[in-house]
C-alpha cells in the first residue's frame, strides 16, 4: 500500500480526552482480528495525477495504519494547483486477543475522526421523513434544505404561544404544553399521504431536536433565563419522548438532540453552555429507557449554520452505532472508556488546612454529614459551616455536637440555596466573623425520581430549581 503520511509526533491531547484512535472495520485492516491504537496525526498533500487521488472518501493504509479523513473533498492549494490537502491518522497494530488485564486499554479508545464539510452519502436504512425543532438561527432551515434535494421530506416546527399550522410542512407548538406536541404528531406524522403508503410500505421518520441552540449564553445566565432554557430544552425533549413513545407509529422515530458547547475537551475558547447541558443527562436516560426511539446526542461549537447542518447531517445520516458525538470544528470526538494506570503528576492532593472555612450545602443530610465527618477526623478542617433548608433533628444534633468534641467549630445556618439573597447573606456572615473560605463542598439535592414515561414536569422542576 501506498506510504502518505509524515508522522508529526505522538497524538495525546490534554482535557478530558487522552487518547485518540479510528475506528476502522476489521475487514479492512489486511490483517483479520487486528485491533489499532493511535500513533500520530499527520497531513498530507495529494497530487490528483491519477483517478484514485481525487475520488472522496478513499481510505488510505501504511505500514503503520494510516487512514486519510473520509469524505474529504478536494481543495486549491496555497498555489492554486489544484492539490488537495487531506489530515490524518496513524497507529500502531496490537494483539486482538488481550489478556485480561489488557482487555480495556484495547478495546476502548477515544476516536477522533477529521471530516470535510461536503456531502453526505446515507447508510441504508436512514429516514426519509423528518420532524425538525427548528432553532432560530437557520440551523434547522439549512438541514430541512439539505435533506429536501434529496428528496426527504422535513418538517420544521418552531417555538410559539400555542399549537397551529402555519403552512405546508410548518408548525408551531408551545414547549410547555404536552398536548401542543401529542396533536403534532397526530397531525404532521399521520398525514394523509402518508395513510396512502401500503402496509409494507411504512413510513420511518427521523426527529431532530435543535431549539436548545437557542438557549442563553453563559455570560448572560441568571436564574430566570436558566428557567426559560430548560423550557425549551428539558422540558419540550420530556414531552416529545412521552409523545413520540405513545404515538405507535408504524416504525419507531430515532430521536437526536443537540446542543452546543455543552461537553468538555479542553479546547473551549469560551464557558460551557451551561443552561443546555442537563439535557446530556435526560438523553442518556432516553438512551437506557426507550432504546427504540433513541438516535442520539450531538454537541456542536459555534459556526455559520450551513457548517453546522453539514457537520449534522455527517452524524445523523451516517451514524456508524455512536450515539454521543461532540464536534469541533470539522473533527468529530467520540467517547471511550481508556485503562490509564495514574502518574505522579496526575495526582494532586486536597490541601485542608485549620485555618480556613470550608462550606457545605445539604450538609445536615446523610452524604454532607459524612463529608463533615471526613474533613473534621480526618483531615484536620477546624471551622465548617453547614447550611440546610431545614432545621436540624434531634438526631443531626448529636452528630453535629460529636465534630465540635474534635476541637472545631461547626456553624449551623438554615439556607435556601436556590434563593440568591440567602446565599449572598450566608457568605457575607462567613466573610464578617470566620477565617477565610476556601472551599466549597456542594451536597444539597433533591430526589423526585420515576420512569420518563410517567415523569411530570413538576417533579422535574423540584430536582432542577436553580
Amino acid at each position: 500500500t501506498k506510504n502518505r503520511a509524515r508522522d508529526l509526533g505522538d497524538n495525546e491531547i490534554n482535557g478530558n480526552l487522552t487518547r485518540e484512535s479510528v475506528n476502522l472495520p476489521l475487514s479492512q485492516a489486511g490483517k483479520s482480528g487486528t485491533i489499532y491504537i493511535s500513533g500520530s496525526i499527520a497531513r498530507e498533500t495529494i497530487h490528483p495525477s491519477s483517478r484514485e487521488d481525487r475520488e472522496f472518501g478513499n481510505n488510505y493504509i501504511n505500514s503503520n495504519f494510516t487512514r486519510q479523513s473520509a469524505n474529504s473533498a478536494p481543495s486549491q492549494g496555497e498555489g492554486g494547483d489544484g492539490n488537495e490537502t487531506r489530515e490524518s491518522l496513524s497507529g500502531k497494530s496490537i494483539n486482538s486477543a488481550p489478556s485480561q488485564d489488557e482487555g480495556l486499554r484495547n478495546q476502548d479508545l477515544t476516536q477522533r475522526e477529521i471530516l470535510a464539510p461536503t456531502s453526505v452519502t446515507p447508510t441504508d436504512g436512514y429516514p426519509k421523513n423528518w420532524l425538525i425543532f427548528s432553532d432560530r438561527s437557520g440551523v434547522g432551515r439549512e438541514i430541512a434544505s439539505q435533506l429536501q434535494k434529496r428528496g426527504d421530506r422535513a418538517i420544521l416546527v418552531s417555538i410559539g404561544t400555542a399549537y397551529q399550522k402555519l403552512g405546508q410542512d410548518l408548525y408551531q407548538v408551545n414547549p410547555c404544553h404536552l398536548s401542543d406536541f401529542q396533536q403534532l404528531l397526530r397531525e404532521a406524522l399521520k398525514s394523509p399521504q402518508d395513510k396512502e403508503k401500503s402496509a409494507n410500505q411504512s413510513v420511518t421518520w427521523g426527529v431532530l431536536h435543535l431549539w436548545s441552540l437557542d438557549a442563553v449564553s453563559p455570560e448572560k445566565l441568571t436564574p430566570e433565563t436558566l428557567t426559560e432554557g430548560l423550557d425549551i430544552g428539558c422540558r419540550s425533549v420530556l414531552y416529545l419522548i412521552q409523545s413520540l413513545v405513545r404515538a405507535e407509529l408504524s416504525q419507531p422515530p430515532r430521536l437526536w438532540l443537540v446542543t452546543q458547547e455543552v461537553q468538555p475537551l479542553g479546547l473551549e475558547k469560551n464557558s460551557l453552555g451551561i443552561a443546555q447541558s442537563p439535557l446530556w443527562g435526560l438523553g442518556c436516560v432516553a438512551a437506557r429507557e426507550h432504546p427504540e426511539i433513541w438516535g442520539g446526542l450531538i454537541d456542536l461549537d459555534g459556526g455559520h449554520p450551513q457548517y453546522q447542518a453539514v457537520r449534522l447531517l455527517h452524524q445523523i445520516l451516517q451514524p456508524y452505532g455512536e450515539t454521543e458525538v461532540v464536534w469541533r470544528g470539522n473533527i468529530r470526538y467520540l467517547p471511550r472508556l481508556i485503562h490509564q494506570k495514574p502518574t505522579a503528576s496526575s495526582i494532586t492532593s486536597l490541601a485542608i488546612t485549620p485555618d480556613s472555612t470550608y462550606l457545605i450545602t445539604g450538609g445536615l443530610g446523610g452524604l454532607g454529614l459524612k463529608v463533615a465527618q471526613w474533613m473534621v477526623q480526618q483531615q484536620g478542617a477546624k471551622h465548617l459551616v453547614l447550611v440546610s433548608r431545614s432545621q436540624p433533628s434531634p438526631a443531626v444534633v448529636a452528630e453535629v455536637d460529636e465534630l465540635t468534641q474534635w476541637g472545631a467549630e461547626i456553624i449551623v445556618k438554615q439556607v435556601d440555596v436556590t434563593r440568591e439573597t440567602e446565599v449572598a447573606q450566608c457568605l457575607n456572615d462567613i466573610g464578617d466573623t470566620l477565617p477565610p473560605l476556601r472551599g466549597i463542598i456542594h451536597a444539597a439535592g433533591i430526589l423526585d425520581d420515576g420512569v420518563l414515561l410517567h415523569q411530570s414536569w413538576e417533579q422535574f422542576e423540584r430536582v432542577l430549581s436553580p
